[in-house]
């Protein structure tokens, strides 16, 4: 995996010369993504997904601001939680019980951040519908797969990545200008309302940006 993963040009289409089984059989897991870093918050551009919900899960730690991948990130270390069901309660409040309330089957996740020399430029996290540890071997894969990726990061294309999340900010953006607020501010509103709905992030960003059109 590691070797198809460093031929070729670089960019996020290294990532796709991978195929999507081999990722998740390389690290025994049910699901793999990648977030990189822009401005203040952690953007998810790629990942393996097999309707599993770990995007869904991504999506919840973006909307609370915790978890296993922003922690990752904040503190420039790997995050390994064995089992979320067994994690304490005070660590993540908000995201474990957003994802008990989401009905979330994924258990055990571990999140690696992904360097360019010394800066953080994003975080890549495996999730396991299993609970329990993740073997050392895994563990090293991860780690190396990261910084693969990070070199990948570093020699690609100038390119900008499709965002999963592109509605929210045209949302955030819409409410900017009808309340003459900052877009983080608006941002914020958005995030807030999107996890007080506790609906779908996507569908319900569609919706507030389809409400502010009208407004206008």
């Amino acid at each position: 995996m590691l070797s198809v993963l460093e031929e070729g040009p670089g960019g996020l289409a290294a990532l796709r010369r991978v195929p999507d089984a081999q990722w998740l059989s390389a690290l025994a897991v049910d699901a793999v993504t990648l977030s990189l870093r822009a401005a203040d918050s952690l953007e998810l551009v790629w990942w393996v997904d097999p309707g599993v919900g770990a995007v869904e899960l991504e999506d919840a730690q973006y909307l609370v601001g915790e978890g296993p991948t922003p922690e990752a990130a904040a503190r420039g270390c790997p995050m390994v939680v064995p089992d979320l069901e067994e994690e304490s309660p005070g660590r993540w409040p908000i995201l474990l019980a957003h994802r008990a309330g989401m009905g979330s089957t994924l258990r055990a996740v571990a999140a690696v951040p992904v360097c360019v020399g010394r800066a953080l430029v994003g975080v890549f996290a495996a999730y396991r519908r299993s609970p329990g540890p993740f073997l050392p071997g895994v563990l090293r894969t991860m780690g190396a797969a990261a910084d693969a990726v990070g070199r990948q990061v570093a020699r690609g294309p100038l390119e900008i990545p499709e965002l999963h999340r592109d509605i929210l900010h045209q949302a955030a953006g819409a409410v900017s200008v009808r309340e003459g607020i900052t877009t983080a501010e608006a941002a914020e509103f958005v995030r807030a309302r999107l996890f007080t709905a506790g609906r779908d992030l996507i569908g319900s960003a569609e919706e507030i940006l389809g409400h502010a059109d009208r407004e206008e």
